[in-house]
């Protein structure tokens, strides 16, 4: 049992000062909502045209993240996330999108000085859907799964700043995901 080290009286109002390690700790749990940036890097190939080549388009997604830091400073960050990833093309002639929706987990070594936290670690996905959609000059949609790895793979990097509340807490950061392998299967993409 925590030793009682203090107690204020002012008023009506009591407050307690508990000796224990929580109140030199950060703990976090909360729900994380993504925007952002999602591309594909192709391969340089002087036979494809710029105008058919892939180009980037906004991606979203939803997850949980625990963060940690036992001591205050020094800690961890784990996510789990659902996020759509993808590219788009268009041009005189077509119109189409890659949706690639993953399950991402995340581990990050964080560090947290005062309301600012930075971690950096790895991530894992494993795709749930991967299709193209084409909207011009038809509406059509085709299954991708054979065209892309079963997996995915990268290093990921998280800034924030935590915004202290009286009964809850809000973080506010950006994450950058860069894989480290290549999903496609196939060269001819």
């Amino acid at each position: 049992i925590p030793e009682i080290r203090q107690i204020v009286e002012q008023g009506d109002a009591t407050a307690v000062q508990i000796d224990d390690d929580t109140e030199n700790s950060f703990q976090f749990i909360g729900i994380k909502a993504l925007a952002g940036i999602s591309s594909l890097i192709e391969r340089s190939d002087a036979d494809i045209i710029p105008e058919s080549k892939v180009k980037p388009r906004v991606a979203f997604g939803l997850g949980f993240r625990y963060m940690l830091f036992p001591k205050n400073k020094f800690g961890f960050i784990i996510d789990a996330e659902f996020i759509r990833l993808g590219a788009q093309r268009k041009n005189d002639i077509i119109h189409s999108r890659f949706d690639l929706d993953y399950i991402h987990f995340s581990a990050l070594f964080a560090v947290k000085f005062s309301h600012f936290y930075a971690g950096v670690g790895m991530y894992a996905g494993i795709p749930i859907a991967q299709k193209s959609v084409i909207t011009s000059p038809y509406s059509t949609a085709a299954n991708l799964s054979d065209i892309f790895r079963k997996f995915d793979m990268g290093i990921a990097v998280s800034l924030g700043y935590i915004f202290h509340f009286s009964h809850f807490k809000f973080l506010l950061g950006m994450d950058f995901k860069l894989g480290i392998i290549s999903i496609v299967k196939q060269e001819n993409l």
